[in-house]
């Protein structure tokens, strides 16, 4: 369970603080007036996981004049701030949020809390995040700076594709066609495993199943009665029945020994997969020079685009008194390139890309280089979805499709059950949806 957790720590933590959305959502929120001083004295307070802790244990390091309160992330994050709201007080300066989806809340009218910093970072450093920033706007105002990015990629075991003969497919139509061949000529062999939270974004995310897409500042579209949604089900409800795609998840007991026994033949799944579970010896522990990483599966002729399954962020409270120093400990994580390009995962931030990169590239570990891969889908986010939405999808899809998986019935039967919830979640959010 120690290492679960930590794995997940490491590529989102999506389910971390989404049992408190609802609560949070549905109290009411006061707010305290930003302050217009920076007091250069006044410790910043930081809210961290385990693996960024380090990170902000250097920068009190290397910055002695700015004094540092480093805590863990609570798991009620949402109500812990609510809380501080009514009081006036207790705010933390820093938040490092592994849930992407959360900052539509942070800065929204519920909890009020997050600083826009367009006019707090210099254009050059906007520039090294490119597109992967976008994440962090609301209604057009950056509210937050990304940490990692973590796009869906096709992972498989060179080695079993060539002592098999078979080709890497390009498409999820491939993909199922080469399911069959696998069930009837390699029983035994999976393709990938979706008995979690995961299977949203390597899969319905990736091929633009509209879930979250944001049409206006108050407005989404969501209809899983598109051929994207009820495609991709299709194909996943035959490879369940014919054996190729396990039920159990990611990190479950039941796919490590698939994993540990040579069985997995391929697996989708964000760009963090290679080192940290394929590489990882409490998980997947594959042998050296197998693991190679293919472009992410293109849906019919459209554009190979990835979900993405992760990409932790950092967001400074509007009510920091040491203004500058909560905006230079956030920044400081994010761009620092000593720092970030020894992370597990991606960076965010162009210049610590290039310098993790080298290390990847120079791994044994791998069958070829995965970086060229990794690197061509950081730009290839599918952009139908928004991740800064005010109701949070994984939940409801854990609910209902995940159920739907572990329970053998049909995923394409489920969609409309996790339209439904869908719907209501963002209408209870003030969204009106087309």
């Amino acid at each position: 369970m120690t290492s679960t957790r930590r794995r997940l720590s490491i590529g989102l933590s999506v389910l971390a603080v989404t049992s408190t959305f609802l609560l949070a959502a549905c109290s009411s929120t006061g707010t305290t007036a930003q302050s217009t001083k920076s007091d250069p004295t006044s410790v910043v307070t930081v809210w961290t996981d385990a693996v960024r802790q380090a990170g902000f244990e250097q920068f009190q390091k290397t910055h002695p004049s700015i004094k540092l309160k480093i805590s863990t992330i609570p798991t009620s994050i949402f109500t812990k701030l609510q809380l501080f709201n009514r009081t006036g007080s207790g705010w933390p300066d820093v938040i490092f949020d592994g849930n992407t989806n959360d900052i539509a809340t942070l800065a929204g009218k519920q909890l009020n809390y997050a600083q826009p910093l367009d006019g707090k970072l210099t254009a050059a450093v906007k520039s090294g995040f490119g597109a992967s920033n976008n994440v962090c706007k609301v209604d057009g105002v950056l509210s937050c700076i990304r940490n990692d990015v973590a796009p869906t990629v096709l992972w498989y075991d060179a080695s079993l594709i060539k002592q098999f003969g078979y080709e890497v497919p390009k498409t999820w139509g491939e993909y199922e066609a080469l399911s069959e061949k696998v069930a009837k000529d390699h029983p035994g062999y999976v393709m990938g495993a979706l008995g979690d939270v995961f299977t949203y974004y390597n899969n319905f995310q990736s091929v633009g199943c509209p879930i979250q897409n944001v049409t206006a500042a108050n407005a989404v579209h969501i209809d899983l009665t598109e051929s994207s949604c009820t495609r991709m089900a299709t194909i996943l409800d035959t490879m369940l029945k014919n054996g190729t795609l396990l039920r159990s998840g990611t990190f479950d007991p039941d796919t490590i020994a698939a994993a540990k026994a040579g069985k997995i033949l391929m697996m989708p799944g964000a760009n963090w997969y290679g080192s940290a579970v394929f590489e990882s010896k409490s998980l997947y522990s594959l042998p050296n020079g197998r693991l190679s990483a293919a472009p992410a599966l293109a849906l019919g002729s459209n554009k190979a685009y990835s979900g993405s399954a992760g990409g932790g962020i950092y967001v400074v409270s509007r009510h920091a008194k040491n203004m500058d120093g909560a905006v230079a400990v956030a920044k400081w994580m994010a761009t620092n390139v000593a720092f970030q390009m020894t992370a597990p995962t991606y960076p965010a931030y162009a210049p610590a890309a290039t310098e993790w990169s080298k290390a990847i590239t120079a791994s044994t570990f791998f069958a070829s280089d995965p970086v060229p891969v990794l690197k061509a889908q950081t730009i290839l986010v599918n952009p139908i979805n928004n991740f800064a939405t005010r109701y949070e999808p994984a939940t409801a899809f854990t609910d209902v499709i995940v159920a739907a998986i572990r329970a053998k019935t049909s995923i394409l039967s489920a969609l409309p059950a996790l339209q439904s919830r869908l719907i209501d979640s963002a209408k209870s959010q003030g969204y009106t949806v087309k």
